[in-house]
């Protein structure tokens, strides 16, 4: 029989206390947040989970990531999709990746692509962090979805390119993206990467692949301001097109183009959205009607 020292003892390692870690608990009912220190991939670059759980949650319950734009601004993103949560009954998780750490738009938007150890990439947290929801709320989902807008979209289309077999994405939905990295090889120095692709990132031998995944294009049909701010007005952006709007035309047509010339199935949709500026609240409507085929 153990003494209550010994018993003490045992619990505290069979709880992780002793080891330094502590059982992750499940993430409470509606609001919440945490930090989350990626073991695996950049332990000293902590990011923050911007979480909401509806009352309906339950363990085959759908994980949606959504991802940010430049301002970073997760609490506010939060606050626009938690009724969509509560309606569709999926856990919202909002990844905000600080300035802290993540200083340069970079280092955010290209997934920290341009290190050649890809456990260090941004990409690689994504996955981690989806790792960890899942354990914390016992869900049976082997794979989650994902919805970016503007920076937030350029993370997400250039996690779908640059991710290979690797990525867990059931469905990823790009909108009102700044600009993008073109699914071709490029022919002119101009327009290396980040314009279009490294083949020694991404070989052409993998392309059929990512023209198969579910990947939509969503496009606010005012998003069209050629003086917006942050809109990236160096040359190789601009051959892209004046605005986002036509950026994400000439992305996608880009795109098919390339499918056809190999051969291979393209599975990527484009959706213009009537009436919307470069609105996350306003793209977040018709979002969530692809993602559950509303």
């Amino acid at each position: 029989m153990l003494s209550p020292a010994q018993f003490l003892l045992a619990f505290a390692l069979s709880c992780g206390l002793m080891s330094g870690k502590i059982a992750a608990q499940p993430l409470p009912t509606g609001h919440s947040e945490f930090i989350f220190a990626d073991a695996r991939s950049n332990p000293d670059k902590p990011i923050t989970a911007w979480c909401y759980k509806p009352t309906t949650a339950t363990h085959d319950s759908r994980i949606v990531f959504v991802m940010t734009g430049v301002q970073r601004n997760a609490a506010e993103y939060r606050s626009n999709w938690a009724h969509h949560a509560d309606k569709y009954n999926f856990i919202l998780i909002v990844p905000e990746f600080p300035r802290r750490y993540y200083n340069k738009d970079d280092d955010y938007t290209f997934g920290g692509v341009t290190q050649q150890n890809k456990a260090k990439w941004g990409f690689s947290t994504l996955e981690h962090l989806f790792d960890e929801v899942r354990q914390r709320e016992g869900l049976s989902a082997e794979k989650y979805s994902i919805y970016g807008h503007s920076a937030g979209a350029q993370f997400t289309h250039r996690l779908m390119l640059f991710m290979g077999d690797s990525v867990r994405v059931d469905i990823a939905i790009a909108a009102n993206s700044g600009w993008y990295t073109m699914p071709i090889y490029a022919v002119d120095s101009r327009f290396s990467f980040p314009h279009t692709l490294d083949p020694r990132i991404v070989p052409e031998s993998a392309l059929p692949r990512l023209f198969a995944n579910r990947l939509f294009i969503l496009l606010g049909d005012q998003d069209t301001d050629v003086n917006a701010k942050s809109l990236n007005r160096s040359p190789t952006a601009m051959a892209q097109g004046a605005h986002r709007f036509a950026r994400g035309h000439n992305f996608y047509h880009q795109s098919k183009l390339q499918a056809i010339a190999l051969g291979t199935p393209f599975n990527w949709e484009l959706i213009d959205v009537p009436g919307i500026g470069h609105s996350d609240k306003g793209m977040s409507d018709a979002a969530i009607k692809v993602l559950f085929n509303d």
